[in-house]
């Protein structure tokens, strides 16, 4: 069911774990992580309403927001420092395993990489339990050499990904669990 997430032009690449959405035998990719130093832009709009029941959904979408936002912080240092536990609080089941087998992958290869994305994203559906982000991102990633971590900057591609990312609630947090990808052509 997972696929590598590593799908880059070039010298440019980005790791990303490839989910079924639905039914099995789909084969789409899953979603990559940010850095800490991501640009963020949110298409969703907050409404303000003076019932409790948009109140409270506009309470779980900010909590869905801010948690994968973790996630891409979590998972970008995951990444650079070929380190799982650094994910661990904030991915679980297919996901956690794909980056499990990415960053192993990428220990065999010698490198690591650095997670450079602009995100323009949207909580779409919310519940008590479960969760959908849809993510339109420029993917600027690269490699870095896994010992040094050089180079600090480098050019990436501008590639345009959207990912499908499903959170569900676990021991009072969000956390990712699948994702799927397309690719702008």
């Amino acid at each position: 069911m997972v696929e590598r997430r590593i799908r880059f032009a070039g010298v440019v690449i980005v790791a990303c774990v490839a989910f079924m959405v639905g039914c099995r035998g789909d084969g789409d990719e899953s979603t990559p992580a940010p850095s800490p130093t991501a640009t963020v832009t949110s298409s969703a709009s907050p409404t303000q309403t003076a019932t409790p029941t948009t109140v409270s959904l506009d309470a779980q979408r900010e909590e869905v927001r801010e948690a994968y936002l973790a996630y891409w912080d979590a998972y970008a240092a995951a990444v650079l420092e070929l380190d799982v536990s650094l994910v661990e609080d904030y991915a679980t089941g297919e996901e956690l395993e794909g980056i499990r087998q990415e960053i192993e992958d990428y220990r065999a290869d010698g490198v690591a990489a650095r997670i450079r994305v602009e995100h323009d994203f949207e909580v779409v559906s919310v519940s008590d339990t479960a969760a959908v982000v849809i993510d339109e991102y420029v993917n600027n990633s690269f490699y870095v050499d896994a010992k040094t971590k050089l180079p600090e900057d480098a050019p990436g591609t501008g590639e345009v990904i959207r990912d499908t990312v499903h959170l569900e609630k676990a021991n009072g947090h969000w956390v990712v669990v699948r994702g799927s990808r397309e690719r702008s052509d």
